[in-house]
C-alpha cells in the first residue's frame, strides 16, 4: 500500500506531458514602400527547448537569428543596410505545476550574442539586449490549432511569458511550447500567426 502511495505522488509531481517541450519561430516578411522607393525584409529563425527534469530541475535553451534588411532608392541609386542579431542563452532552475500553470524559476548560465549592422559593406557592432541573471517564466495551459497536412489538429500547449520581458534578452517575450510535439510559430509581423509542426 505504501509503495502504491509513492507511485501516485510521483505521478502527480511529474508533468502530464512530455518532459521536453519545444517550439520554433520563423518569419520572412517583405514590405514594399510606395512609388518603388524601397523595401524592408524581416527574417527570424529561433528555437526554444525546455527540459523538465527530475526533482523539479529544469534546463532551458534559446537560440536564434533575427534580421532586418532595408533598401531605399535615392537619386536613382540604392542604399542598403542589414541588421543581424544572433544569440544563444541557457538557463538552469526549477519548475512546478499547479493546476493549469507551469512556472519556471530560472538563473542564466550562459548568454552570448552578436549584433551587427552592415551598411554598404561596412560592418559595425551593435549592442545586444542581455538576459537578466534571474527570470521567472509563467505558462498557462492552452489548445491551439496546428496545421498538419490540410487539416487543423487541436494540440495541447503551454503559452509562456516572462514576468519581465527584458529578462530574457534577445529571446522572444512570448513562447508557445507544445506538450506532445514541437510547435512551429509562423509569421505574425504583418499577417496573423499560424502554427504547424516543426520542420
Amino acid at each position: 500500500m505504501r509503495a502504491f502511495v509513492w507511485i501516485v505522488l510521483i505521478a502527480i509531481a511529474r508533468p502530464v506531458a512530455a518532459d521536453v517541450l519545444k517550439m520554433r519561430q520563423v518569419d520572412s516578411t517583405n514590405l514594399h514602400i510606395a512609388n518603388d522607393e524601397g523595401a524592408i525584409h524581416w527574417s527570424e529563425d529561433l528555437a526554444i527547448t525546455v527540459d523538465l527534469g527530475a526533482k523539479s530541475r529544469v534546463g532551458v535553451v534559446s537560440k536564434g537569428t533575427r534580421g532586418e534588411h532595408n533598401m531605399y532608392v535615392v537619386n536613382n541609386g540604392t542604399y542598403n543596410t542589414d541588421d543581424t542579431v544572433t544569440w544563444l542563452t541557457t538557463w538552469r532552475g526549477t519548475w512546478k505545476i499547479a493546476k493549469d500553470t507551469l512556472t519556471l524559476d530560472l538563473a542564466v548560465v550562459k548568454d552570448t550574442c552578436t549584433a551587427v549592422r552592415d551598411e554598404r559593406g561596412t560592418k559595425t557592432p551593435k549592442t545586444c539586449t542581455a538576459a537578466s541573471k534571474l527570470a521567472v517564466i509563467t505558462c498557462t495551459a492552452a489548445t491551439v490549432g496546428v496545421e498538419i497536412g490540410a487539416k487543423l489538429k487541436k494540440t495541447a500547449a503551454w503559452r509562456c511569458a516572462p514576468d519581465d520581458a527584458s529578462s530574457v534578452g534577445e529571446s522572444p517575450a512570448s513562447w508557445l511550447l507544445g506538450k506532445d510535439r514541437c510547435i512551429e510559430v509562423r509569421g505574425g509581423r504583418m499577417m496573423p500567426m499560424s502554427f504547424g509542426p516543426c520542420s
